[in-house]
């Protein structure tokens, strides 16, 4: 559902490359669906190789929400309304500016934060419609 000539796609591949995304579990991306929360926080569990972890704990969702909490992600966040919104996943993103990374497979050098915040701040933002 990622077609040729959508605006993000690049962004998108990239991500899934470096297995950030994989889709909505039926092979769709669904890119101009609203983001939820469940989704913010599989991918910067991930992108601080906390998945073991989260897999470990439950897997998706919930494995990846009790890990992003262990983590402090969810400091200041309010979580409790439907969706989420681009304040809280400023507030996700500042907390994991603080969490140690597990080290990641495929990315060799220190800009694992700066690429992660990257992502979202200019890629996956627009693409899902975050209010």
């Amino acid at each position: 559902d990622v077609f040729d000539d959508y605006a993000y796609k690049n962004e998108i591949y990239y991500c899934t490359d470096y297995g950030l995304l994989s889709g909505m579990g039926n092979g769709n991306f669904m890119p101009n669906a609203p983001i939820e929360t469940n989704h913010v926080l599989k991918v910067i569990v991930k992108a601080l190789g906390y998945e073991h972890e989260a897999q470990a704990n439950g897997g998706y969702p919930t494995g990846y929400y009790f890990t992003a909490n262990r983590l402090g992600l969810l400091k200041g966040a309010d979580l409790t309304k439907e969706g989420i919104t681009l304040k809280d996943i400023t507030k996700i993103l500042y907390n994991a500016l603080f969490v140690d990374i597990m080290k990641v497979t495929g990315i060799k050098d220190n800009e694992n934060i700066y690429s992660f915040v990257n992502i979202f701040i200019h890629i996956l933002i627009p693409i899902f419609n975050i209010r």
